[in-house]
């Protein structure tokens, strides 16, 4: 692990330009090293009234463990120094104790290291004070050098030299030795804070048998560190934030973290974390509070009453608090229910409809939106989104309402670290809405959350690029942490359509995107063209495939509906009583189907296997119950945030699933995906359920459907898919983020010319490689774009100013167009 140097947040402090000076000296000296450094690591201490973190955090494979607390103090400000007491004057404080705080850090942070037992009192430690403003010689001229408590400190003179000889000459307060890779594999585990996700230690495990005994070994694997996963989780934007995640990548995790941390850094804001899926309600409390625990050393307790992180339902209901009903009592405007909203459809039409009223009625009134948080969060992003018909204005209201109840953000709003020097071309002032999604998971409307998609045309670029610090304003996710590879390739091959006859259902349609999801792609997606695509071992981490005799997909096709029930029910029964699995939480039977369509035979599937298990002594639940086998819990006696329920096996469709996983999950009803094999919202379904999965899936249906032709193709694949591509899918999710006027230009052009637009965006093709005729043909396209006379872009044929163009016209035209930025192709083409 080399060159990761994460700056959390861009901040405007008294002694930030001496911080950054000393920070700037670490990453070019130890940019060779296999290290791991952080400036304003969430580790919080009590200094006086307040939680402090280290200024800086080096990690280094040889080095070991650095805390350093930098000063920006000049000779003057320095009155007196009296043991580890300081004082100052004209400073922003009247004293301090920089080296014990330093010391005080690093003993926390090696108490965390302590709790590994393979890094135990194995890991070396240095405190440091850095006084960048200071020389050696002006300290030592006032007789700071004589006292008994003199600490190590790095002077000014200290920053033209070379910094890694200065921090080894210092007495380390911890011994250690040198990190071999295993233990430094550890150490940055517990920088990433992953041991906030293990609940209880697990049996060793010496001889795999059973399922369970896969389950315990593969929690004693360590997983090598996402360094990618890390900045997202501890950085905080100076604006909006969009995190792009496959199923299983820790969408939910991250988010919690990264709440947590802002909340610790930030105690005076006011942080919504906001979720769709009410299951949800308890595992993001959870994460929360282990999070600030872990970040505070047990001495801060999360109480979600009282805290102002504050974990808020999309909507709300009675007794708990959601976004849109704080917001309705907020602004004096009343809150409308599912039942009152006046709208037939999805609850997710139900909830954007109720949020388009809200926006309406201040209109009517006059009123603009207050802004009530200092940073919103949501999770589940993707189940937020409708379709054209019900948006307002343009734009997904949902969002738009919440961006809005973010308050401004009292910095400078600037962004010096932009893709080629190109800034974002937004009318909208920035604020802290972070949102997560997976557009795969998206049943109900087949949206992609985007800028122009969230916040309107005017807007779409509201996204690129990053904000100072390297924070990026849009992040991709792509290993994904919880489904094992051949599950999750599986999920991708038959959610998209990718060896379906007729062609790709929805999916990407670019080499970029694709890595970004996780996988290596060999030709390209033009028309007559063969692709072959597969997943990287390194970005699908979950070793239960290697590690269980089992296979980790099975699919199975009966002649009836009873037959495919009872075989569900034999195999629980032997997962439990042979297998060594428990009911609850490692095992799950998710009902495929359309409940507007499909609810009685839905019901009778699950009635069928309800009946079954409880004949075989076996607990049932369903979402919602207050107790275990009740079939159909009914309002009041019902409580929409469980999920789960000890000892019971739960049985729940698809939308109630979403959010939550298990080691063995059995999907029924494959054929009433299979009668609808053209929708992109049932193949969704399908998606959903099968990512649910940890370890496991057992994929079940009626037999005598095309679709089962192909899931049996994709299987026998191996995660290794090669297909012609025919034709553009009915939903591209590319992630290029292109204005409304090329979006409407490109759906005419050939396959060839639209994939050189994306290739050129991502740099992935050379300009001089491109022809004369395809450039002069993309001028004639984009010119009416713009405003500027036509003879602006007058072009000669001569040798020269072809030349000339084939080496930089085509990049610049195509981004111009894509950013909206006619004066590059006036600069040009003058």
């Amino acid at each position: 692990m080399k060159n990761n140097f994460i700056i959390t947040e861009k901040y405007k402090m008294p002694g930030e330009e001496a911080e950054r000076r000393v920070w700037a000296k670490i990453v070019k000296d130890f940019s060779g090293n296999c290290c791991l450094a952080y400036w304003r690591y969430p580790m919080f201490l009590k200094v006086g009234e307040k939680r402090r973190e280290p200024d800086i955090l080096l990690l280094d494979q040889k080095l070991g463990v650095v805390i350093i607390e930098v000063k920006g103090l000049k000779i003057e400000q320095v009155a007196a120094i009296d043991g580890h007491r300081w004082s100052y004057v004209d400073f922003y404080e009247d004293f301090g104790n920089p080296y014990e705080q330093a010391e005080n850090h690093l003993f926390s942070f090696l108490g965390l290291t302590d709790r590994k037992s393979t890094l135990r009192r194995r890991v070396a430690g240095r405190a440091v004070v850095a006084l960048p403003n200071i020389t050696r010689k002006q300290w030592q001229a006032k007789g700071f050098d004589q006292q008994l408590s003199n600490p190590p400190i790095l002077f000014k003179d200290d920053l033209s030299g070379d910094i890694q000889q200065q921090l080894k000459t210092v007495t380390a307060v911890a011994d250690g030795d040198p990190l071999d890779d295993g233990k430094w594999q550890d150490l940055c585990h517990v920088v990433g804070a992953t041991s906030v996700l293990r609940v209880q230690e697990v049996p060793s495990v010496e001889k795999i048998v059973t399922k369970s005994d896969a389950i315990n070994a593969a929690k004693e694997r360590v997983m090598a560190m996402d360094i990618e996963q890390e900045k997202a989780a501890k950085q905080i934007p100076e604006g909006p934030q969009r995190i792009r995640g496959i199923a299983g990548s820790g969408k939910t995790v991250l988010l919690c973290q990264k709440a947590a941390a802002m909340h610790l850094k930030h105690p005076d804001w006011d942080i919504a974390m906001v979720f769709f899926t009410r299951s949800l309600y308890d595992i993001v409390i959870d994460l929360i509070g282990r999070y600030i625990s872990h970040f505070t050393q047990g001495e801060v307790i999360y109480d979600p009453d009282t805290s102002r992180l504050r974990v808020l339902h999309a909507w709300g209901a009675k007794g708990q608090p959601g976004l849109y009903s704080e917001a309705c009592k907020q602004h004096h405007v009343t809150k409308l229910t599912p039942s009152t909203v006046g709208h037939q459809g999805s609850p997710t039409e139900l909830l954007v409809v109720a949020a388009t009223k809200f926006l309406d009625q201040l209109d009517l009134q006059g009123r603009q939106l207050e802004g009530m948080f200092d940073a919103i969060l949501i999770d589940e992003g993707q189940d937020l989104v409708v379709d054209e018909h019900l948006k307002r204005e343009g734009r997904q209201s949902y969002y738009w309402m919440a961006y809005h109840l973010c308050k401004d953000i009292p910095v400078p709003q600037t962004s010096d670290m932009f893709d080629k020097g190109i800034k974002p071309d937004n009318k909208l002032p920035l604020r802290r809405l972070i949102w997560g999604y997976d557009e795969a998971q998206c049943i109900e409307a087949p949206v992609i959350p985007s800028a122009a998609e969230v916040f309107g045309a005017e807007n779409s670029t509201l996204m690129m690029g990053q904000y100072q610090g390297g924070i990026k304003r849009s992040i991709v996710m792509q290993r994904c942490y919880r489904t094992p590879g051949p599950i999750l390739v599986a999920a991708h091959a038959i959610g998209m359509g990718l060896l379906r006859g007729e062609g790709m259902i929805s999916g990407v349609t670019n080499q970029r995107d694709w890595n970004n999801l996780g996988y290596e792609v060999e030709g390209k997606f033009l028309t007559g063209q063969q692709v072959k695509l597969w997943r990287p071992a390194e970005n699908s981490p979950n070793p239960m495939s290697e590690l269980s005799a089992e296979p980790s997909m099975e699919v199975a096709y009966f002649h009836s509906r009873t037959e495919e029930i009872r075989d569900t029910a034999a195999r629980i029964v032997a997962d439990i009583n042979i297998q060594g699995l428990k009911p609850s939480r490692q095992i799950l039977v998710v009902i495929l189907g359309n409940k507007k369509f499909d609810y009685l035979d839905m019901n009778s599937d699950i009635e069928q296997l309800s009946t079954a298990l409880r004949q075989a002594g076996i607990n049932f639940y369903i979402p919602s119950a207050t107790k275990v086998n009740e079939l159909k819990p009914k309002y009041p006696n019902t409580d929409p945030n469980l999920f789960w329920y000890e000892n019971a096996v739960t049985i729940a469709e698809v939308n109630r699933a979403k959010g939550n996983e298990a080691e063995m999950v059995y999907v029924v009803g494959l054929d009433r995906i299979a009668s609808l094999e053209a929708s992109i919202s049932a193949r969704n379904q399908l998606y959903v359920a099968l990512t649910r999965a940890k370890g496991w899936v057992r994929l079940s249906g009626l037999q005598g459907f095309s679709l089962n032709d192909e899931v049996n193709t994709v299987i026998a694949a191996k995660g290794v898919y090669e297909f012609y591509f025919n034709k553009k899918p009915q939903r591209d999710i590319s992630d290029i983020e292109l204005t409304p006027e090329w979006s409407e230009v490109s759906q005419g052009l050939d396959d060839e010319f639209d994939n050189l637009v994306v290739d050129l965006f991502y740099d992935d093709v050379e300009a001089p490689t491109l022809s004369y005729e395809l450039f002069d043909s993309a001028r004639v396209i984009v010119q009416p774009l713009f405003s500027w006379p036509k003879r602006k872009l007058a072009i000669t044929e001569t040798a020269s100013e072809k030349n000339r163009m084939e080496k930089c016209g085509w990049s610049v035209i195509t981004k111009a167009a894509v950013l909206r930025k006619p004066s590059l192709l006036k600069n040009k083409f003058k």
